[in-house]
């Protein structure tokens, strides 16, 4: 399993917590400036699932921060293509729409569009946040607005978190 991600402290727990049930490769998507920058980053290159998330919302401090995370993302669905991944997971955000009003929720849009045009089964984990029981201060990773029910997981309404080990059985 190839894990883009970047480095946020949940991602890092996640990363962890899925390397102890799978080799668990993890990239940091910051990083990935060119294809030839994710190829020397994945070596070995066995991978067959790819995990994409980006939850390190203090990323996204200037404008031109949504252009360059779908630029790589563009490199990540090229790369995909071309090393045998048979399948991704992206972690992305309820009300992700390329037409919504909102710039985070349109570039989110944007990003699933991307990976869905690579014609790799995709499955698309909308959550609003990931929490941990032991890193509370840094679990809730708030969007703009809490659509009612834009949940995937879990069904009941009245939740608008997913644990860990769900995201972790899951993949």
């Amino acid at each position: 399993m190839l894990f883009i991600h970047s480095f946020s402290s949940v991602e890092q727990i996640l990363g962890n917590m899925l390397n102890h049930r799978n080799s668990v490769s993890q990239v940091d998507g910051r990083q990935i400036e060119s294809l030839s920058d994710l190829q020397r980053m994945d070596a070995f290159g066995f991978h067959d699932v790819l995990v994409y998330s980006h939850q390190n919302v203090q990323e996204y401090k200037f404008l031109d921060s949504f252009t360059k995370e779908l630029d790589r993302v563009q490199r990540i669905a090229e790369y995909a293509c071309n090393h045998g991944i048979r399948k991704i997971i992206v972690l992305t955000s309820p009300g992700a729409f390329t037409q919504s009003d909102n710039l985070f929720l349109q570039y989110k849009g944007f990003i699933e569009q991307v990976f869905q045009r690579t014609g790799i089964p995709t499955l698309f984990l909308r959550v609003q946040a990931v929490v941990h029981a032991f890193r509370r201060i840094h679990n809730l990773h708030h969007l703009f607005y809490a659509p009612e029910n834009a949940y995937i997981i879990p069904q009941n309404p009245g939740c608008r978190f997913i644990p860990f080990n769900w995201i972790c059985y899951m993949m």
